[in-house]
C-alpha cells in the first residue's frame, strides 16, 4: 500500500465512519497552512478536531517518532493518530496520548483510542487551519460570492 492509498483511506474513514464521535464532515488530506505542521489528514466537526499520521514502512514510523513535535501537546488535533498497515507497529510503540488505527483491506479498526487533547495552544492551530479555509474561499470566488453564499446556506 503506498502513502497516497493509505492517506485517502484516512479521508474515507474519518468521512465514513460508523462511529458518530469519530466522523469528521470536514476533511482535508495533507492541508498546508502556517500551523506548526502539516498532518496527513484533518477532520473537523462541531466539538472537535483529529489528525491522522499515515505511515506505510517501520523506518518511516520510527523516524516520525523521533520528531520532537510529535510528542509537544502543542499541536493540531484533540485526537491524533497513526493509520499503519495491519502489525506494523503495535499498540506499546505508540507515543503518549496518540491512537492507532490499522488499515485492513477492507476496514479501518482502532488498535488504541487516542487521548483528548485540549489547551489554548491546540485551539490556537486549530484557528489557523480554519482562517486558512475561509481565506482561501474568499480569494477563490471572491469575497462577497463567499458571503451569499453563507448568508443563504444559513436560512
Amino acid at each position: 500500500m503506498t502513502h497516497a492509498e493509505l492517506v485517502q483511506r484516512g479521508v474515507n474513514w474519518f468521512k465514513n465512519n460508523r462511529i458518530s464521535t469519530m466522523r469528521y464532515p470536514i476533511v482535508l488530506p495533507e492541508f498546508g497552512c502556517y500551523a506548526s505542521s502539516i498532518p496527513d489528514v484533518i477532520g473537523l466537526n462541531h466539538t472537535a478536531t483529529a489528525v491522522i499520521e499515515c505511515k506505510v514502512s517501520r523506518s518511516d514510523y520510527l523516524a516520525d517518532k523521533r520528531k520532537c513535535h510529535r510528542n509537544y501537546k502543542v499541536q493540531l488535533g484533540n485526537y491524533r493518530y497513526y493509520l499503519v498497515p495491519v502489525g506494523l507497529i503495535t499498540v506499546d510503540e505508540v507515543n503518549s496520548g496518540w491512537g492507532l488505527l490499522y488499515c485492513h483491506a477492507h476496514k479501518i479498526t482502532v488498535e488504541k483510542e487516542s487521548e483528548f487533547h485540549e489547551n489554548a495552544q491546540t485551539r490556537e492551530q486549530e484557528y489557523q487551519v480554519m482562517y486558512s479555509i475561509i481565506r482561501r474561499l474568499m480569494s477563490y470566488d471572491g469575497h462577497d460570492a463567499t458571503l451569499k453564499m453563507l448568508r443563504e446556506s444559513g436560512k
